[in-house]
């Protein structure tokens, strides 16, 4: 069994050694392992949503009206970021795509969710999902949801939402140091 030490809370820690993390109706359970230090084992996630529906014509990534969603990560750390919403845009051959600046990057295409009008269909919409993995991401970094159209056309979107969920958090209690 390997073992290690926690410098800041001043205790030793081998493989198993778990912590319930509880913090405004979210609880984050985090075991310590020699060779990944505080890795998440299962709890909630963290969810932002705005119902509203807005529009944008920007091509590049912008805020709609009513701003985001948006999420502060908490601890520096990997996290599952996951984007959702009803997208649509107006013109044939438009596309509506919905991406998130993190901190002061701003958002961008690898990031983002997408829908296309084509054969000649405009205003047809579709609910559309994505998962990205983004590590070492900054103690207190925002996440903000952007929304652009790719070619022309309006975009509207609705029932946005963002949400994280911890993969490798940082320690609770600071540095953790393997002996």
């Amino acid at each position: 069994m390997a073992r290690g030490y926690d410098a800041v809370m001043g205790i030793p820690a081998e493989d198993g050694l778990s912590l319930t993390l509880s913090r405004a109706c979210h609880e984050l359970v985090i075991s310590w392992a020699a060779d990944k230090p505080w890795e998440f084992i299962g709890g909630g996630h963290f969810l932002a949503q705005v119902d509203t529906p807005e529009t944008t014509t920007s091509t590049s990534y912008a805020a709609l009206a009513t701003a985001g969603p948006s999420l502060v990560i908490a601890r520096a750390g990997d996290y599952d970021v996951t984007t959702a919403a009803m997208v649509s845009n107006n013109t044939n051959g438009g596309r509506s795509r919905m991406s998130y600046d993190i901190g002061g990057t701003g958002a961008v295409d690898a990031d983002a969710i997408w829908t296309a009008q084509s054969g000649g269909v405009s205003g047809g919409e579709g609910s559309v999902s994505r998962l990205r993995r983004k590590t070492a991401i900054a103690a207190a970094t925002t996440l903000t949801a952007k929304y652009k159209t790719g070619v022309a056309g309006t975009l509207t979107a609705s029932n946005r939402v963002l949400s994280v969920v911890p993969v490798r958090p940082s320690s609770p209690y600071g540095s953790s140091n393997s002996e």
